[in-house]
């Protein structure tokens, strides 16, 4: 850890130069330079930061990305597809359920009647 410099007799002199006393003033002084501590080790060095920046995309590249963006008219069009297909997909599958239920019902009716005819 590193710390920024900070002279704790200077401020607690000044302190005491302005009315605080002795004991206050080395307190004051020491919560201030205990304060003032900084942990440096986890800032990014200038190297860092270059290639940070050099990974940052440029304005052309941005206004290329965004024109090839589909427009607000395009995504609406595209989620009413999407919609439209899951409707026909709702239907598909209601249409399928209700078949299989009409099977069931028929082999449960036949089953019925054979074991129920021979008792």
């Amino acid at each position: 850890m590193n710390a920024v410099a900070f002279d704790t007799l200077r401020t607690a002199r000044a302190l005491e130069g302005k009315g605080f006393s002795r004991e206050q003033s080395e307190g004051l002084a020491e919560q201030l330079a205990e304060g003032r501590t900084v942990d440096l080790l986890h800032l990014a060095t200038r190297e860092e930061l270059r290639d940070e920046i050099a990974k940052l995309a440029t304005k052309e590249e941005l206004k290329h990305e965004v024109a090839k963006l589909a427009t607000k008219e395009e995504l609406k069009h595209e989620i009413a597809l999407v919609r439209a297909d899951m409707r026909d997909l709702e239907n598909r599958m209601t249409i399928k359920l209700g078949a299989m239920l009409v099977v069931v019902t028929g082999v449960l009716l036949t089953a019925i009647r054979y074991f129920g005819a021979g008792h």
